[in-house]
């Protein structure tokens, strides 16, 4: 899997006018052609809400409220980041003080809080304009709701919230948005009940619904029921978008089945329509380069270059690219793309994750180092991620003191490290023999840890496993208490793990289990 190279190319639906059905599908047809899909995994493969997707901007890059007003309530709302905190207090004040409040500010501002995640307040935010405006709700706002619901309170809740739509506003956005949900939750057979319902509402005649269940099938490891779809499509004459392509692809390099990787692109080179695209030949090679085949994958990511258009998320393509050709150790053309980038596009963080994580699989450190020093002059948000990825390969190449300079350096200009920072250097600390001084690192990861499951982080539980380990042998009770205790007060571990973890320091278990 790719580190932060790609995202959706699709514009939130509620961007789209207020349209019928066939007008709508029309209009997402469209999209599909000239833009393709993109999934929420770095690879491509899988689907990542069609319906009622949002972009995932960088803070300095985002979109900026429409106007004053809506610029005014956004800088109050924005600072509240406790999904638990309430936004009808901030909301209601807002209107008590005499200012206006329209639908366009609301939507635009549920659109913000969604490309950052927050989808409680957008949730809240999106019933507020209806129980306390009164704002009628169009098909589009609906289905952003829908998506809300489920991300927010599960599948289950988003049916109940689906089932009291009116009939007459169940339209095939709508429908569109709940089988999202369920393609997202992988539930199967009750996404295909629902892609029942819409073949006999005349719903399911174009490429963007059949995509969603195409790439249910690929995320679940259904490729029968892949290719059947795909039969079926052929019947009714629906052509195959970029996006489909991309998922049969990458399902067929799951499968590491080259052959079916040459017939597909072979069917997409004589689609001139949606099978010419950039992502089409990146999945493509992105499936050689896993089988072993680098002359083939780097000839076709060569291709992939050659459709690479003016679209303005065409950085998407060039971050792509620098990864793969990075893979298949190809400093110079890495070198290349990114020169080309930087002449014809404003590179942001994104870009510079990609092209310092190239050059770091590539070992090339020193030139990592000065794309690291170059970004810190550019005047971007100072996101973790990039020094992280320094400090890592610092770590892992037992360059302890390097990596707490570079720490030591982004504290002293605001950034605050996060739980993958100290987790790195927990690990360098072990390495050398460092333990206690690991102990304090993993602490201070284990604060900033508060969504992790560590049951399914092999490298967090191995460096958990050694602090435990560790102050089991120093016979430190009281500290190993203090840690298993900052554990299970942050979310990270059950009452039960923990209560393990301090067995097997005193003694009572062999091991620290977590399960």
């Amino acid at each position: 899997m790719l580190n932060g190279t790609c995202g959706a190319f699709l514009n939130d639906v509620e961007d789209f006018p207020r349209l019928n059905p066939k007008t709508l599908l029309a209009a997402s047809m469209a999209i599909a052609r000239f833009r393709g899909f993109l999934s929420k995994v770095d690879d491509f493969h899988g689907v990542r809400n069609i319906f009622s997707c949002s972009l995932k901007t960088e803070f300095r890059g985002r979109r900026q409220p429409r106007d004053e007003a809506t610029r005014l309530l956004f800088e109050r709302i924005s600072p509240i980041g406790d999904p638990t905190a309430s936004m009808v207090p901030v909301l209601d004040q807002w209107v008590k003080e005499g200012n206006e409040v329209n639908k366009s500010q609301l939507t635009n501002i549920i659109k913000d809080l969604r490309s950052f995640k927050r989808y409680s307040h957008a949730l809240q935010i999106s019933m507020w304009m209806s129980e306390k405006r009164y704002i009628e709700l169009t098909s589009s706002d609906i289905s952003v709701r829908l998506d809300l619901v489920s991300k927010i309170h599960g599948i289950e809740e988003a049916e109940s919230h689906f089932n009291n739509v009116p009939v007459h506003q169940r339209s095939l956005e709508v429908y569109g948005a709940l089988l999202n949900c369920y393609a997202n939750a992988k539930c199967v057979e009750k996404a295909e009940g629902l892609m029942d319902k819409m073949r006999d509402l005349g719903f399911a005649r174009g490429s963007l619904v059949y995509s969603v269940l195409l790439g249910l099938y690929q995320q679940t490891g259904n490729y029968g029921k892949m290719e059947n779809l795909v039969e079926e499509m052929e019947e009714k004459r629906i052509r195959l978008n970029s996006h489909a392509y991309c998922i049969l692809l990458n399902a067929y390099r799951t499968k590491s089945d080259t052959s079916k990787i040459d017939e597909v692109l072979k069917k997409a080179e004589s689609d001139d329509v949606y099978g010419k695209h950039w992502s089409v030949y990146s999945n493509a090679a992105h499936g050689y380069l896993e089988a072993g085949l680098v002359d083939k994958a780097v000839t076709t990511l060569r291709y992939a270059e050659e459709f690479i258009t003016g679209d303005r998320r065409n950085h998407l393509a060039y971050e792509f690219l620098m990864t793969q050709y990075a893979k298949a150790g190809k400093r110079d053309d890495v070198l290349r793309v990114w020169k080309i980038y930087n002449k014809k596009k404003r590179v942001l963080n994104k870009g510079y994750i990609s092209f310092i994580s190239s050059l770091l699989r590539l070992d090339d450190i020193e030139s990592a180092e000065q794309v690291f020093d170059e970004w810190k002059v550019k005047g971007l948000s100072l996101d973790i991620r990039i020094p992280n990825l320094l400090i890592k390969h610092y770590c892992k190449k037992d360059l302890l003191e390097k990596a707490k300079a570079v720490i030591e350096e982004i504290i002293s200009k605001g950034v605050k490290p996060n739980e993958q920072t100290w987790l790195y250097l927990a690990s360098c600390y072990l390495e050398e023999g460092r333990s206690q001084e690991a102990v304090e690192a993993m602490k201070k990861s284990l604060r900033e840890a508060t969504s992790i499951d560590i049951s399914e982080w092999t490298h967090y539980n191995d460096v958990l496993e050694a602090c435990l380990k560790f102050l089991k042998e120093e016979g430190n009770i009281k500290e190993a208490e203090e840690f298993v205790q900052l554990l299970e007060q942050q979310g990270n571990a059950s009452p039960v793990v923990s209560q393990r973890f301090l067995q097997y320091v005193t003694g009572e278990n062999p091991k620290p289990e977590e399960q």
